[in-house]
This record gives structure tokens, sequence and C-alpha cells, in this order.
């Protein structure tokens, strides 16, 4: 249940900035002289490996949580 919510949160936050960073190579064509920013890979590489390090980071707490004892954890409350 942690594992799912944290990875349908980083899907969501993921898709939330992927399409706020469409228009942006335009603006920064607009405001840097000279510069590359049409990089497409960049649209597939960047939110890959935001989501691998929010698996990681939501999968390690709860493997650490799936093994506590439910009694032992209400007991320490």
């Amino acid at each position: 249940m942690i594992f799912r919510q944290g990875v349908r949160m980083a899907f969501i936050g993921g898709a939330i900035g992927l399409a706020m960073a469409i228009p942006l190579p335009k603006v920064f064509d607009a405001i840097l002289i000279d510069a590359n920013v049409h990089e497409p890979i960049l649209y597939v590489v960047v939110p890959l490996v935001i989501l691998a390090v929010a698996i990681l980071a939501t999968y390690i707490p709860a493997r650490w949580a799936s093994r506590v004892d439910p009694i032992n954890a209400l007991r320490q409350e």
C-alpha cells in the first residue's frame, strides 16, 4: 500500500512536470542566444530517472514497514 501510493505520486508529479516542460524550449530560445535546448531524449530520460529514484525511496521504507510486527508497533505507541 505504501509503495503503491508513493509510485502513484511519482507518476502524477512526472506527468505534471512533463506537461509543464514541453513549452520550455521556445522560452529558452527566446532568452538564450545560440543555445541548443532541443534535446528530445531529455523528455524521456529525466522522468525515468526521477521515477526510479522515487521507486527506490518508496521501496526501502515500505519494505522496512512490512517487516514490523503490527502488535509490537501498536504497543510502542
